[in-house]
């Protein structure tokens, strides 16, 4: 199974990337590409959906980390959706860096609670 990520925009400032498949051998470029021209073209409030992620490598996260990062400089904010009861055992919590949420609908509800 291949990557694959679906965009949509639930209202004018906020863009959800919706990943599915397997995210391996260096895909996380790709997903940093799409993260780098959302903030080039001034789209800086993101939701990366990874309840579809059936497996992914270190690359996936390095660009998580980086398009976090460069939407934070450019006002904006990256935010998870994801199961921690996925985490795997030896491996930082995504929410020590992201505001992880359990559900899209929560991921995009004003001043909800990260989980």
């Amino acid at each position: 199974m291949e990557c694959r990520v679906t965009e949509s925009h639930p209202d004018d400032a906020t863009t959800v990337l919706v990943l599915a498949g397997d995210w391996v051998e260096g895909a996380g470029a790709d997903l940093y590409r799409c993260l780098d021209q959302l903030a080039a073209a001034n789209h800086c409030r993101v939701v990366v959906d990874l309840l579809g992620i059936q497996w992914s490598d270190e690359s996936v996260l390095a660009a998580l980390v980086r398009g976090h990062l460069l939407l934070q400089r450019r006002g904006g904010w990256l935010r998870l959706v994801f199961d921690t009861r996925r985490q795997p055992i030896g491996v930082p919590p995504l929410s020590a860096v992201f505001e992880v949420y359990a559900s899209l609908e929560a991921a995009l509800t004003p001043h909800s609670p990260p989980q």
